[in-house]
């Protein structure tokens, strides 16, 4: 059960990079598109 706590953890911790890096793209398009 601890490795499947770890593989959790694992899997938000790269979902959580996953989302910050599509939210900075969207934000640089939208940006560009507001220019």
């Amino acid at each position: 059960s601890l490795g499947q706590e770890n593989s959790i953890s694992l899997v938000k911790a790269c979902w959580n990079e996953l989302f910050s890096l599509g939210l900075a793209q969207c934000s640089q398009v939208m940006n560009v598109e507001t220019i």
